[in-house]
């Protein structure tokens, strides 16, 4: 959600679009709105764009006088961007260890103070039997009797007050 704040000037709170993308140049990303707001009394404005970057676009004007622009995110949203998982090493030796941090909290939430969304759990399918939790590192030590080659798990991210916003994470290792 947006909440734009008011301006002094009722002149300049007419004729705006909320533009979401991951395109750093403002125009080239898609309109929230599908007319100009106004924001004369404040305005929330839902949108349903993922993206890196919101802007607020004035056609015919060069700059925004707007005094305040609030983004809150959607916790109970499958587009949550939870971090994903990415550092796992693709292959490991027998009684060699590993170990990956599993980020607990989105670098949003890092950024602004863990508990934006809430708990996160972590839960895992076919999780090999030489890996364990420990924390927020997963730990892998193949012995000679695992099996070599692939193994295949997948990691969820999972916030408990918000179940729909869960991040899943494919995840391959060779044992050689």
């Amino acid at each position: 959600m947006l909440l734009i704040g008011r301006v002094d000037e009722e002149s300049h709170n007419a004729g705006y679009w909320v533009r979401v993308g991951d395109d750093a140049e403002p125009l080239n990303n898609p309109s929230c709105n599908t007319e100009a707001i106004d924001t004369t009394a404040g305005k929330e404005q839902k949108c349903d764009l993922a993206g890196r970057y919101v802007s607020l676009d004035r056609p015919g004007y060069e700059r925004v006088l707007s005094h305040g622009v609030a983004v809150f995110i959607e916790c109970n949203s499958p587009l949550l961007p939870w971090d994903a998982v990415t550092d796992f090493p693709t292959s490991i030796r027998h009684n060699e260890t590993k170990a990956v941090v599993i980020p607990l909290a989105t670098k949003l939430e890092t950024a602004l103070g863990a508990g934006v969304c809430g708990e996160l759990k972590l839960e895992f399918t076919n999780l090999p039997s030489f890996c364990y939790l420990s924390g927020e590192k997963i730990i892998c030590t193949p012995n000679r009797e695992e099996r070599v080659g692939l193994h295949d798990f997948i990691i969820h991210q999972t916030s408990l007050e918000n179940p729909l916003a869960t991040k899943s994470t494919q995840v391959q290792i060779e044992v050689l």
